[in-house]
């Protein structure tokens, strides 16, 4: 077994990991810049750096902390979007209000549907980005003890209706 230079083996480990880890030995070897005296590590000396130093468990995990990474990005853009649709909201209700105000409510209907309409988005898209930071943040445990109490509350709901519907069924005369 030939001995391994940590600084070889860092660097092969970061093309193949950058180039999509490719499967194929020698595409591995292909893609390895040259070394300072011209040459590649051989497609030997890659399979053992790769059985040595880990790197499928390493890819994995980094695999892994990418993925959060953009989920977590992705839940950061869509808070953002409900940030700026409850501002657009409000500044369409601000604007459909003054032009209530002026022109009053004889002339101005869609003036009046923007406004409400704009209340109604503004209200639902208020709470929507810090709910969805809030979640993002919980661990797995929190959001399996959240999700509970919510299914619990729904269906004490759902047996408090069945229980006011219910009607007492006796054979009759």
């Amino acid at each position: 077994m030939e001995r391994l230079d940590d600084v070889i083996c860092e660097r092969a480990f970061q093309t193949w990991f950058s180039s999509g880890q490719p499967p194929s030995w020698a595409r591995i070897q292909e893609l390895y810049p040259d070394l300072d005296n011209g040459k590649k590590p051989g497609i030997a000396y890659v399979r053992q750096a790769f059985e040595v130093y880990g790197w499928a468990a390493r890819a994995d995990e980094l695999n892994t902390r990418a993925i959060q990474k953009v989920e977590t990005d992705l839940v950061a853009a869509r808070a953002d979007m409900f940030r700026r649709q409850a501002a657009e909201a409000y500044e369409i209700a601000q604007k459909a209000r003054t032009k209530i105000m002026e022109d009053g409510f004889d002339s101005t209907n869609s003036a009046i549907n923007a406004y409400f309409k704009a209340v109604e988005l503004e209200t639902k898209t208020k709470g929507s980005a810090e709910l969805i930071m809030k979640i993002n943040q919980m661990s797995e445990t929190e959001l399996v003890k959240r999700a509970t109490g919510l299914l619990r509350r729904k269906n004490e709901a759902f047996e408090d209706v069945i229980d006011s519907e219910s009607v007492d069924i006796t054979e009759g005369d």
